[in-house]
């Protein structure tokens, strides 16, 4: 990838655990760790992670694991894992990109069979993200946030990631600008000093 370009992209199990050992601690909500570990370092086909990719450094990542439903034969149920971005490229929308782009590639690629979507979260910017996306606490001691998605609520929500996915790219990107028309110029997705 040549300087001054971004881009979303599937990660393997081992480049997202690389990245997640490399930012293991968050002051908000202490170390992080991937319950499906083992799953993504095998690279089993129901879990998985996104990235997103600034010139050649993943700034940040998103892991997934999806769930077939008994209950409910031929629908699943996405489970977000955990989100993570590079301490130097917090508070840009990296995180809330990669929440809205997983749930819109999930919901277009499997249509009326992605019946829910649900995510554990403590930190408050990602509470926040999942209360903007419509996102239900399950209680109020538990950080479980799940939301259900008839057809209707479907078409809502890739209405909704879609314009989130589109606005935090275009931001991202002009950030990028400058990088390809400066030769001088520091990319912004690289780390300082």
């Amino acid at each position: 990838m040549r300087k001054g370009q971004l881009e979303l992209t599937d990660l393997s199990g081992s480049e997202f655990m690389s990245l997640v050992s490399q930012q293991a601690r968050s002051e908000e909500s202490g170390s992080i760790s991937s319950q499906y570990e083992r799953e993504l370092c095998r690279g089993d086909t129901h879990v998985g992670a996104l990235g997103v990719r600034a010139c050649d450094a993943v700034v940040g990542a998103i892991s997934y694991g999806k769930l077939a439903l008994p209950r409910h034969p031929g629908k699943v149920s996405l489970r977000i894992d955990v989100v993570v971005t590079r301490r130097h490229c917090r508070k840009m929308g990296i995180g809330a990109l990669l929440i809205a782009a997983l749930i819109n590639k999930f919901a277009k690629e499997l249509g009326p069979n992605l019946h829910h979507v649900s995510v554990m979260a403590v930190h408050p910017a990602m509470i926040q993200v999942f209360s903007k996306l419509n996102f239900e606490r399950a209680a109020p001691n538990v950080p479980l946030y799940s939301r259900l998605l008839n057809e209707r609520e479907l078409l809502d929500m890739q209405r909704q990631t879609d314009g989130i996915v589109n606005l935090k790219l275009r931001d991202l990107k002009a950030l990028c600008v400058p990088c390809r028309r400066f030769e001088r110029h520091a990319p912004w997705c690289a780390a300082e000093g």
